[in-house]
């Protein structure tokens, strides 16, 4: 389960508590029977072209199924790979919400990244500049197929009217365009304990995450790490990483009752991505543990936490070098475990806070 599949469901649990009638909507795919995240498929496959970039059977069934019935609120999470931007033609004069759990809204790739040249991207989405650009990890011609979908989304959110909800500070800059964007950031689960963990059970240096360049983990296989903590990654397939991480322990993806128990067995984890993912909360499957996380300074997590806890953040592999030698005085790391502990804490409430107002807002 994605991100914006796991706040999706969250979110509907929580009107659900308030005693509001809520209705969960998902594509499926009839031939298979279950719920997909990626229906639409290649774009540049004959089959796909049209459907990708205005579903008109999606548009149909809004109209129907929703639009005609008169629901009060509609709250959308995800639409490039299931509905298209067909749904907001449907939903024009609707009062809706689009919580933004990327970036599709002021750039074609979705990731204010160049894929290609590895590093983040400052060009204005969906300009002249932009279509020159190749950056999509696929191919020029997706990258220009991109580019078409982005205007024929922008001129359906006009006549929709949203409002927008950003998941961090960043967005709520990039959005200034639209009328209306509030910030509300993403709950993080209340269900900790900080258990109590025999010490000589904490040996992994932990990853969780995909395995793309952007994401960062290069730095485990750098032959510049220097380190006595076994590396475990959890998520990419044994040997997807290449011949450098010949050493990692891989898991594949698990449960998250799985991915606590591993979690227990970390001294430390690492996010390592190098763009600005909009609101991660991977750190916090950590913390909530009581378990530091090395943080890099190029995405929004590391720079969130040079005010926090610096002492978690590094910019280069040397930099990584010196705290995980620094974690091996117990002093040290055991004051680091309380700083994660009372920053956890302290988060919950305030993002909890956030929340309910939030809330508030949209079913009043």
């Amino acid at each position: 389960m994605g991100g914006a599949d796991a706040v999706a469901i969250s979110q509907y649990k929580d009107f659900r508590k308030s005693g509001l009638d809520v209705t969960l909507c998902s594509v499926v795919d009839e031939s298979l029977q279950k719920n997909t995240d990626d229906l639409i498929g290649y774009p540049l496959y004959p089959r796909y072209f049209l459907k990708n970039l205005f579903w008109i059977k999606a548009y149909k069934k809004v109209k129907k199924l929703f639009v005609m019935n008169d629901i009060g609120i509609y709250i959308i999470h995800s639409w490039t790979k299931q509905l298209s931007s067909s749904i907001f033609y449907a939903l024009r004069g609707k009062k809706v919400y689009i919580v933004a759990h990327d970036y599709f809204l002021v750039c074609p790739n979705g990731g204010l990244y160049n894929y290609n040249k590895k590093q983040k991207c400052n060009v204005r989405g969906g300009g002249a500049k932009c279509l020159s650009i190749n950056c999509d990890k696929s191919s020029y011609w997706i990258k220009i197929y991109r580019w078409l979908r982005f205007w024929i989304q922008a001129f359906g959110i006009k006549i929709c009217n949203p409002q927008i909800i950003a998941l961090n500070e960043l967005q709520v800059g990039l959005f200034a365009q639209f009328p209306r964007v509030q910030l509300l950031k993403n709950k993080i689960d209340q269900d900790f304990c900080f258990p109590e963990i025999n010490s000589s059970n904490r040996k992994y240096l932990t990853y969780i995450g995909r395995g793309d360049p952007e994401k960062g983990v290069s730095v485990l296989g750098d032959r510049e790490l220097v380190s006595s903590l076994p590396i475990m990654v959890i998520g990419p397939e044994k040997g997807s990483l290449g011949p450098s991480f010949e050493n990692v322990i891989y898991t594949g993806w698990l449960s998250e009752g799985d991915i606590r128990r591993h979690i227990d067995q970390t001294i430390i984890g690492i996010f390592p991505s190098l763009w600005n993912e909009v609101d991660p909360l991977t750190p916090w499957k950590f913390f909530s543990r009581g378990i530091p996380v090395a943080c890099c300074i190029e995405n929004i997590f590391g720079q969130f936490m040079v005010n926090k806890i610096p002492e978690l953040v590094y910019s280069n592999v040397n930099e990584l070098n010196f705290l995980l030698q620094k974690i091996e005085d117990k002093i040290f790391y055991d004051k680091l475990c309380e700083k994660v502990k009372d920053l956890y804490v302290s988060e919950v409430e305030i993002r909890s806070d956030i929340w309910s107002r939030g809330f508030n807002e949209i079913i009043n």
